[in-house]
């Protein structure tokens, strides 16, 4: 007999996997980098995943990019999550070896 109970169980993950923010990948030129900020400007290409047109913008980087390693005018790929204020932080840098 069906007592009205549902199987919930998977829920919290579910939940949980959507509380984990994709991965949102560009392209661009670094511009500036401010090392003492942990900050970066970024001229970026176009970004469909999350609806954002061709830009200059300065992007917060996680403490594991190596920020010594970028140059102004460095063409990068990069990958950014969204962090729990809601802006996008960069997690990963990938340099072209262009500049």
């Amino acid at each position: 007999m069906d007592n009205g109970q549902m199987d919930h169980s998977a829920h919290g993950r579910q939940q949980m996997a959507q509380a984990t923010p994709a991965a949102v990948q560009g392209r661009g030129v670094v511009k500036s980098i401010d090392s003492a900020r942990r900050k970066v400007n970024i001229s970026h290409e176009a970004i469909p995943a999350i609806g954002w047109p061709p830009m200059t913008m300065d992007f917060d980087v996680a403490q594991s990019v190596n920020l010594g390693a970028l140059k102004p005018e460095m063409d990068i790929d990069f990958t950014m999550r969204q962090g729990g204020s809601g802006m996008y932080v960069i997690q990963t840098i990938i340099s072209h070896g262009r500049h």
